[in-house]
This record gives structure tokens, C-alpha cells and sequence, in this order.
């Protein structure tokens, strides 16, 4: 009897360490994924304001190709070590697929109007792939809103009423990471 009762002492305080174990192993296992989310997530967050303050400038205007987007927003035009020195020019936020990266370009008015390209700022790496869907009306004024994933320019709306981002990332254990921003023109 002494010797069940040592038998089930033991088998009890394997079976414990086997589940704190497994407690923590699935504790690292969401922080790695979250400490992989967090480039992604400030970089969409930085588009997201600006895109959101984005004016409307006709100098400048909304572009949108497959997985790129572009805008007037205010960007730093001094040089690194200068005090900061805001004014209008063009963002670009773009996927290079073969680089598998989140990439950022952003150029002063006067750079943009002369046809300079600037260097392209690697914000995220390892993605798969990068998603824009918009927020449109409908011709139909009396019919919902819907997401597409083409924007299609109506007239004098300059700017989709929403943009939305995905970015789709290689998954330390091989799986995909969807990490997602939708940001609000209120222009629109």
C-alpha cells in the first residue's frame, strides 16, 4: 500500500513538471510571435497617421498599384544629425517581393517634381505578401460601403473613404502571421 502511494507521489510530480512545462513552452512561444508582430504593427501604425493627415494636393496625388501606395504627407527634409525640418513631399509604401520586406520611400515636393527616386528604407522584413483593400461607395448612394481590393477613383474623391493593410509574415515555426491596420481618410 506504502508503495502505490510513493508510486502515484511520483507519477503526480512528473505529470506537474510535464504541464509547467508545456505552460511555459506555450508562454515563449506567444512572445516570440508577438516580438515578431511588432515591427510590422509600427510601421503600419506610422502609415496609418499619416495616411489619415494625409492632404489632399493635386501636386501630389493618391496613387495605388498592386501592393503599393503612395501620398502627399509631411516628411523630414533635413539631414541626419540636423534639427528636424518638416514639409510636404510624397510617402511610398511598397512590398519588394524579393526582398520578402516592408519598404518606406519618402521624397520633398521639389524631389518628387523633378523625378529623383529615393532610397527605399526597409521597415519590415520577412514578409510573404502585403494586401490593400478600400473602403468605396457605391455608385448606388442608397447601397452600404464596400471593402475591394481595387480602388477605383469616383470623380472628385480623391482618397478612398479607408485603406487597409495586411501584412503577411513567415511565421518562426513556418506558419503565416496576418498583421492588419485600417486607416480612415476623413477627408472622404
Amino acid at each position: 500500500m506504502v508503495e502505490l502511494l510513493i508510486a502515484s507521489a511520483i507519477a503526480g510530480l512528473i505529470l506537474t513538471g510535464l504541464l509547467t512545462s508545456l505552460t511555459l513552452g506555450i508562454k515563449a512561444w506567444v512572445r516570440v510571435q508577438k516580438i515578431q508582430q511588432a515591427p510590422a504593427a509600427i510601421a503600419l501604425e506610422k502609415w496609418a497617421a499619416q495616411f489619415s493627415s494625409a492632404p489632399s494636393f493635386s501636386g501630389i496625388p493618391f496613387q495605388v498599384e498592386e501592393s503599393r501606395i503612395a501620398f502627399p504627407a509631411l516628411v523630414n527634409t533635413a539631414a541626419p544629425g540636423e534639427p528636424v525640418a518638416w514639409s510636404l513631399g510624397r510617402v511610398e509604401y511598397f512590398f519588394d517581393s524579393q526582398a520578402h520586406t516592408f519598404c518606406l520611400r519618402e521624397q520633398s515636393y521639389g524631389g518628387y517634381q523633378q523625378g529623383s527616386v529615393p532610397i527605399a528604407r526597409n521597415l519590415v522584413v520577412g514578409v510573404k505578401q502585403v494586401r490593400l483593400e478600400f473602403l468605396q461607395a457605391k455608385k448606388d448612394e442608397t447601397a452600404p460601403p464596400t471593402w475591394s481590393a481595387q480602388w477605383e477613383p469616383d470623380g472628385e474623391k480623391k482618397y478612398p473613404w479607408a485603406v487597409r493593410i495586411t501584412l503577411v509574415l513567415d511565421g518562426s515555426t513556418g506558419g503565416e502571421i496576418p498583421v492588419m491596420k485600417t486607416a480612415i481618410h476623413p477627408a472622404q
